[in-house]
């Protein structure tokens, strides 16, 4: 068996699935074969999307450890979804080395060991006690620590993340029929060697309050499981909360999202869980900044609630969120609410908004990349970081199209 095989077999790996992480036709992997090697420039981009060191990849038989976050999810899973979480990573690699050249600071202008702090520092709280305590004693502290008090958390959660040294990235990417992965959670480092946590959030069909939930689901697995790495992945379908990481990952975020402080909060103001109507339930998601389920779920944890009227506000969701829909962007998907004039808010991004300004053509086809990431691509270009021809590889275009889309159009 040689390089080539040796590491399909390592991953878990068909010849047409390590050809589209590769971004080559499939006959090429036949070759690669023959040749017994990995070329330079698909190698660089197997390492972004794995996450296995580059060294490993050209200087070795082939016979790789793939990370924790891969290890997880290839288990009984679709080579489809491997190939999304692979595309994910590499984009949110690409992207923290992006961030990084531009402050030219080694890590995105965020406290250099802030998330370091902050992971260990909560990391300490009960970690011997059974999985619900842990969940409600973490909430509870990283409440305390990020200062957020008695108001909803959505607005304030992501650039807090960003802060610490957290790397969070909100992109779109399909599901397949059975499934739908809508987030993960791994480690990049840098150019410079500076390690960061990458928190991605799924956009594709989903709502800011969903993905509030995600991002604070993903948070939690790195908090409890950072000696697994701290990868991990959100399934649409939630299989496998009924294991003690996620069932904590779960709890976590529902408590963080929709603190019981907050719900009697809103309460007092006359916005009671129990007995809402249709229009205070909208009001209670706008409130939150969280999905109806989430606040029913919270609503029962502090026993605010019984399960008879849990059921019947569930079944009050879509009229809820027809209304909230009518009102705020933030219930659309992503897609829908950057339609609205003022969603955006940095004029600059504007004319990203059409996913044909952000869409791949070579080699790694057809990803629409996030707005964060082609702008941080340009602007690095406007700064002399990069060159045009750079900019156009890390957008996966061509030169020519680089020039039309971004130069042209400016």
């Amino acid at each position: 068996m040689n390089y080539v095989e040796n590491l399909k077999r390592s991953l878990s790996l068909d010849d047409a699935t390590l050809a589209t992480l590769a971004g080559v036709d499939v006959s090429r992997i036949r070759e690669w074969e023959e040749d017994d090697a990995l070329p330079g420039r698909e190698a660089s981009l197997l390492a972004d999307a794995t996450g296995i060191p580059i060294e490993a990849l050209i200087g070795g038989d082939g016979n790789v450890v793939p990370p924790m976050m891969w290890k997880k999810d290839r288990e009984g899973a679709e080579q489809e979804n491997l190939v999304r979480i692979a595309h994910a990573r590499l984009i949110g690699a690409r992207f923290v080395n992006l961030m990084a050249l531009i402050r030219g600071d080694g890590d995105a202008a965020a406290t250099p060991d802030g998330f370091q702090a902050l992971l260990g520092k909560l990391r300490s709280v009960a970690p011997t006690s059974p999985v619900a305590d842990q969940a409600r004693l973490t909430a509870e502290a990283f409440t305390e620590e990020s200062g957020f008090g008695v108001g909803p958390v959505g607005e304030l959660l992501r650039p807090w993340l960003r802060s610490k040294g957290f790397v969070v990235l909100e992109m779109g990417f399909k599901g397949t029929k059975t499934s739908k992965v809508e987030g993960l959670l791994t480690y990049v480092t840098t150019d410079g060697g500076v390690q960061r946590p990458l928190i991605i959030a799924n956009s594709y069909g989903t709502s800011w309050a969903r993905r509030n939930y995600i991002i604070l689901h993903e948070l939690a697995h790195a908090i409890h499981d950072w000696q697994a790495d701290g990868s991990s992945i959100v399934d649409q379908q939630e299989r496998g909360h009924d294991t003690a990481p996620e069932e904590r990952a779960d709890e976590f975020a529902i408590r963080v999202l929709v603190s019981e402080r907050l719900l009697r909060h809103l309460g007092n103001g006359g916005l009671a869980l129990a007995n809402a109507g249709v229009k205070e339930l909208a009001a209670l998601v706008r409130g939150t900044h969280a999905e109806v389920r989430h606040i029913v779920r919270a609503g029962q944890m502090y026993d605010l609630i019984d399960e008879k009227e849990a059921n019947r506000l569930l079944g009050l969701t879509a009229g809820a969120m027809a209304i909230v829909g009518e009102t705020d962007p933030h219930a659309l998907s992503l897609d829908k609410a950057m339609a609205i004039p003022g969603y955006v808010k940095i004029e600059e991004n504007r004319n990203l908004l059409t996913s044909k300004k952000r869409r791949t053509v070579w080699p790694i086809p057809n990803l629409v990349l996030p707005i964060p990431f082609v702008s941080a691509v340009r602007q690095a270009w406007r700064a002399e970081k990069i060159s045009a021809r750079r900019a156009a590889e890390l957008l996966m275009i061509s030169s020519d199209e680089f020039t039309e889309r971004h130069i042209k159009a400016s």
